[in-house]
């Protein structure tokens, strides 16, 4: 069970939810919109927040609100940075409001977990299918593009094991970043060479040579 999972319960809703919103959840429901998130993650923030204010005896802010989406879309596998969080809140908060935030709620909650590795690279993963140009450069394959996409999760997951010293050394470097460099890493060890730097980075909105560089540190 994750770090998170002990804090909040997940229950059965309609969405979207027709009920009295109280102060943070149209924030978090704006975040799920803007940054086209699924509807688990709305749930989870939503009784993640819940469980915030049972604790603390203190109404939810905005930085809250997008700390616990930051949080819980980590929690689910499918991070989003703290930076497109705020700039989909169009600045109203700073991406430093946002981590004292993150670090109020884990305070309040007692969560102590390490950066979720796993979380991100299905982030990175889960971009990458849904780019056009990945999937033009693997067209030619004989095989479906959810079972490739499964073995360089494979792959990239290994490399993460392997790489772990490299990695450490790395700390403080963007989590989407060095991610994207290890799923580039498993593609070409896997033998896709179509699949290129320039393909990862769009598909996770970075540059390309912010990319180049965290694969050159891990090769």
């Amino acid at each position: 069970m994750s770090e998170l999972a002990v804090t909040y319960e997940m229950k059965e809703y309609h969405w979207p939810l027709r009920r009295p919103k109280f102060k943070g959840e149209s924030t978090v429901e704006t975040l799920v919109d803007r940054l086209n998130l699924p509807e688990s993650v709305f749930i989870s923030a939503r009784e993640l927040i819940l469980a915030y204010k049972s604790k603390s005896g203190r109404e939810s802010s905005l930085s809250i609100a997008a700390a616990s989406v930051v949080m819980v879309s980590r929690d689910l596998g499918i991070p989003v940075s703290i930076s497109d969080v705020s700039s989909a809140l169009s600045g109203k908060v700073s991406p430093g409001g946002i981590v004292a935030a993150i670090g109020e709620i884990k305070s309040v909650l007692g969560i102590r977990a390490p950066i979720p590795w796993e979380g991100y690279l299905n982030y990175v993963i889960w971009k990458l299918g849904r780019s056009d140009e990945f999937l033009k450069a693997i067209s030619d394959l004989k095989m479906p593009s959810h079972l490739i996409l499964d073995r360089i999760r494979v792959k990239s997951r290994k490399l993460l094991r392997i790489k772990s010293g490299r990695i450490k050394e790395l700390m403080g470097r963007s989590p989407v970043i060095v991610s994207g460099a290890l799923v580039y890493l498993a593609a070409q060890s896997l033998g896709l060479r179509l699949v290129t730097q320039k393909i990862v980075s769009d598909s996770i909105g970075v540059s390309r040579a912010s990319l180049a560089k965290i694969v050159g540190l891990l090769r």
